[in-house]
């Protein structure tokens, strides 16, 4: 999936997208307005490799994206008068009022996410790997309904 998109500011003064655009196979840049203006929300998902360096930092960047996808829920339905306050909260609402299909798979998503930062289990590790690529594309669902109802 290649996106168009402009390239952004650093709080560095750099561009931003232009340069890793081409290296990642799905790359989003979402305003955040909690956020000054010269920063972004960035979902990033890069392909997963086998061995365990690169299927612990898959995890990794799993947690972080599922923490930035219920954030980026979190202030969107906020501009919208709809308040959530959890990540569990927000995926419902965010159901509800139409931005996701409904699918128990997000709130499963936390549930993994909770147990993969709080505990290192190589089983739990292997089955968080696992899922990854069914997480990949409930991210790319979210990404393109925010694209939807974000850009003109």
């Amino acid at each position: 999936m290649k996106l168009n998109l402009p390239a952004y500011r650093t709080p560095s003064g750099g561009e931003g997208l232009s340069s890793h655009q081409d290296s990642n196979p799905l790359v989003v840049i979402l305003p955040c307005t909690r956020m000054a203006p010269t920063h972004s929300i960035k979902f990033e998902f890069l392909k997963i490799q086998e061995g365990d360096i690169q299927r612990d930092a898959a995890i990794q960047r799993f947690e972080f994206t599922l923490d930035l996808a219920w954030k980026t829920i979190e202030v969107y339905l906020e501009k919208k008068g709809i308040a959530c306050s959890s990540p569990k909260d927000c995926f419902r609402a965010a159901f509800k009022h139409g931005l996701l299909s409904y699918s128990e798979s997000w709130l499963d998503f936390v549930d993994l996410r909770n147990q993969t930062s709080h505990t290192y289990r190589d089983d739990l590790a292997r089955l968080t790997y696992l899922e990854l690529p069914k997480v990949e594309i409930h991210i790319a669902s979210l990404i393109e309904a925010l694209e939807k109802s974000l850009l003109p």
